[in-house]
């Protein structure tokens, strides 16, 4: 079946609670604003926007990235510099969440979802589903003359190798364990030394380096997860360089043709699936395009079945749908809402019993 899944706040907020939504994050970056601008033009003009633009922080972005007509020049570097400001606070602030106790029914889901080459569509500030999927879809095992290599790294919850320790040899059970920052900062020529003095036999071809060995393995490569809105700086979001807002009118975003072409395959995606999954997205009234694009998915591929995960109750997440797609109410699936940890509950229930 083909699937493809809408991830909202709400997915990274179940995983790892620090992560925050729409609401927490608007305070949190308005608190280091304030902190770090005070007495400065950028604060200054800020207070002077109408607080209807500024009491919805993806409002306040949408408004400052639009080319506004009766803007003057003056005015449009003040909205560039503080949506400047804005962007690097949030930055801040996602780049300083910690994921080191990740539970593993979520490294499953990610992992689930990004092998089966299911489609993910991603709407959130954090790259936590590409953090998830790159740092537990590495390949951790390969055979070296009639050894059996296991590759260790950071994330592995049973690790036999100490801090210190980059190899071990265990010549009874053929086995050999390395360090995968080891093999990706050594020279093949040292790892050749290495195996030569223990086990009589150098490399006949390269090591199983992270970025040589393994460069063709599908189990490598990044998700297939495409970025609307939203998106941090950081390693794993590809061409994620800036903040993307949601989009209230045309805007510098809609020109470039990345963001284009980006939509246009969430369509494409959208209208050639079977099922579609939203979690922890509940469509704020900022996020016009969003709508539209599903609606039209829906107006082009009726058989389309929709499941929506997300904490809200039932009887919320009902109203707001039927209001969005009222043809197609009577066929969502609002099994996962109003319950802890709903993504768990659909994992445990679509994937693992």
């Amino acid at each position: 079946m083909r699937k493809v899944y809408i991830l909202g706040a709400g997915f990274s907020k179940e995983i790892n609670n620090e992560y925050p939504v729409l609401y927490d994050l608007k305070n949190t970056v308005y608190r280091n604003l304030f902190q770090y601008y005070k007495n400065s033009p950028i604060l200054e003009h800020f207070h002077q926007l109408p607080i209807e633009i500024t009491s919805d922080i993806e409002m306040l972005l949408s408004y400052l990235s639009i080319d506004w007509p009766w803007k003057d020049s003056v005015e449009k570097h003040l909205d560039l510099a503080l949506f400047k400001a804005l962007e690097e606070r949030i930055i801040s602030i996602f780049l300083n969440i910690k994921n080191n106790d990740i539970d593993d029914i979520y490294i499953k889901f990610t992992n689930i979802i990004t092998n089966r080459f299911y489609n993910i569509i991603s709407l959130n500030y954090d790259s936590l589903i590409e953090e998830i999927a790159i740092k537990n879809n590495l390949v951790k095992r390969t055979e070296y003359c009639g050894y059996e290599i296991i590759i260790e790294d950071e994330y592995d919850k049973e690790k036999l190798l100490k801090p210190d320790e980059d190899i071990i040899f265990d010549k009874s059970s053929r086995s050999i364990r390395i360090n995968r920052t080891y093999l990706a900062n050594v020279s093949n020529e040292n790892i050749d030394n290495v195996f030569l003095k223990n086990i009589g036999k150098r490399w006949t071809r390269t090591p199983p380096n992270y970025h040589k060995r393994y460069a063709d393995s599908p189990s490598n490569e990044k998700p297939n997860i495409i970025k609307l809105h939203g998106s941090i700086k950081n390693e794993y979001a590809d061409g994620a360089n800036e903040i993307i807002p949601p989009m209230l009118d045309k805007s510098k975003y809609y020109q470039s043709g990345k963001v284009q072409s980006n939509w246009k395959n969430a369509l494409k995606l959208l209208c050639e699936s079977d099922e579609l999954n939203i979690i922890g997205f509940s469509f704020p009234k900022t996020d016009i395009s969003m709508v539209y694009l599903v609606q039209t998915a829906l107006a082009k591929n009726k058989e389309l079945k929709l499941s929506i995960i997300n904490i809200e109750s039932k009887e919320k997440a009902r109203e707001k749908y039927r209001e969005l797609f009222p043809n197609k109410i009577d066929t969502i699936n609002f099994n996962y809402c109003g319950i802890d940890a709903p993504l768990k509950k659909y994992t445990t229930e679509e994937f693992l019993s």
